[in-house]
């Protein structure tokens, strides 16, 4: 389960309790922020929560002010202000359901998040703030919920557009010398991060599996598909992490207009499988 989903069962968040789910959130890796319904300033961020938001904590003058952001849907459009979850808290007292995301913070590139935002009573009566909590989905090792779901929005979009687009497939290379190869956690949640700044306005990526992530880059063709996923890739490998360098495989293919969603996967995933068995630290095409 995806840990911001334990608070799915939750409708009202105790002033009391914030401090703990907070601190259950981060070692989760989900990033906590608390609006105070007065005035929309934050009045607490975990550490996962500072990092979506671009902030440190040894810059920071409590409360900090409302964030600059911008939301967007799953098209790359800006969400309508009362479309905002922490918004919806705020108008109505009740838990605002659960979206996907594409969070534009000011002078920072934007970055997919699944979203949940939770009331919280106050010491006396009246809702006392807005829990939220915010994934990181490019980070996110648990659902590929977000990928499908980008994905299938493409290929509507193409159909209905006749426009072209990619889907690439990386893949983290295991270490060679490893008898039992395995990724150290950190490993693949860097390199979602290295990808996500590395994308195109337009490009989209999401985790796909323990050690893979899929790509979609609206308007090109093969040839500039493959380029771009070489692009990134060199990009993601460009340091080491851990003290270790890092090495991936990729696969690309074109949308044709008979493609459903299994059978353009399929295709990426014969031109991953390709570019592994000839010794991987490639891109291939199909």
């Amino acid at each position: 389960m995806l840990p911001s989903s334990s608070l799915s069962q939750i409708s009202t968040l105790h002033i009391h309790r914030v401090g703990d789910y907070s601190t259950l959130l981060e070692s989760l890796g989900v990033g906590a922020l608390l609006f105070d319904a007065r005035d929309g300033r934050i009045v607490h961020a975990n550490r996962p929560g500072l990092d979506i938001l671009g902030r440190t904590a040894s810059d920071l003058v409590w409360p900090l002010p409302p964030p600059e952001w911008t939301l967007f849907d799953e098209r790359g459009q800006p969400v309508a202000a009362e479309r905002n979850p922490v918004h919806q808290v705020l108008a109505t007292g009740q838990p605002a359901e659960e979206r996907f995301a594409r969070l534009g913070v000011e002078g920072g590139a934007k970055r997919w998040v699944r979203i949940r935002a939770l009331p919280v009573q106050g010491h006396g009566e009246g809702l006392g703030g807005v829990f939220v909590s915010l994934v990181d989905m490019s980070v996110d090792r648990v659902s590929s919920a977000l990928a499908e779901r980008i994905l299938t929005g493409e290929i509507a979009r193409a159909r209905r557009y006749g426009s072209d687009f990619c889907l690439g497939l990386l893949d983290i290379d295991p270490p060679p010398a490893s008898p039992a190869p395995t990724l150290e956690e950190e490993v693949p949640r860097e390199v979602g991060k290295r990808l996500q700044q590395s994308l195109r306005d337009s490009d989209a990526m999401a985790p796909w599996g323990d050690a893979s992530f899929l790509v979609l880059m609206p308007g090109v063709g093969l040839l500039e598909g493959s380029g771009g996923l070489e692009r990134i890739r060199q990009y993601a490998m460009s340091r080491p992490v851990a003290g270790k360098p890092v090495v991936l495989s990729g696969g690309v293919t074109e949308f044709w207009p008979a493609d459903t969603q299994e059978t353009v996967l399929a295709r990426a995933d014969e031109a991953l499988l390709i570019a592994h068995q000839a010794g991987g630290n490639r891109v291939c095409s199909r």
